[in-house]
């Protein structure tokens, strides 16, 4: 999964990030559910602002694909069932172990460094 540093004048917080999370083909299951989702989350500019350094972890996804396989495997799923359980399930999963190697390979880094 790609990683790389950027800079905080990269980091673009906009509120429209939102429609995201609902919008009229889909609603997040964390949305109002979630201390660290909207609506509750708070917009976080000053907070990161308060860090050195910043690292961007993604994963790309199409999702369409995946809908359509697991709809052959599971033809009562409806086309939210399948999404909301990659949202919840799938891609973070993924992202977890990913963030937790990098912070790994942070730590083992700033150790030589010291």
């Amino acid at each position: 999964m790609p990683c790389m540093k950027i800079e905080f004048d990269d980091i673009v917080f906009d509120r429209e990030v939102y429609s995201y999370c609902v919008n009229d083909k889909f609603e997040c299951p964390n949305y109002n559910h979630s201390y660290s989702c909207p609506p509750a989350a708070t917009f976080l500019r000053d907070r990161a602002s308060k860090f050195k350094e910043f690292y961007l972890i993604y994963s790309k996804h199409d999702i369409d694909v995946y809908v359509k396989k697991v709809k052959a495997k599971h033809p009562r799923r409806s086309e939210e069932q399948i999404r909301n359980s990659f949202f919840l399930k799938g891609s973070y999963d993924e992202i977890y172990e990913e963030i937790s190697l990098f912070l790994d390979n942070y730590r083992k880094n700033m150790m030589n460094i010291w």
